[in-house]
């Protein structure tokens, strides 16, 4: 996401986000990221690879939020 759209909340960069991924092709997410592999870059993986990622990232943290959620009420 641009960084006007993560200045602008979780959920402009959440829709900005979704926008790139309806966009994009089959052959740019089967595109790598970078050549070599390097976990803490996130490179030699692919874009599909990498989105996945991000999913599983946002899916904890929402879990996360919701535990709290569940203590604070």
């Amino acid at each position: 996401p641009a960084r006007g759209a993560v200045a602008a909340g979780p959920d402009a960069a959440d829709a900005e986000l979704l926008a790139a991924i309806r966009a994009a092709d089959d052959a740019r997410l089967a595109e790598h990221i970078g050549d070599a592999r390097e976990p803490a870059l996130g490179t030699g993986v692919t874009r599909y690879v990498t989105l996945h990622g991000i999913v599983q990232h946002q899916v904890y943290h929402a879990g996360q939020i919701s535990l709290l959620k569940k203590l604070v009420s």
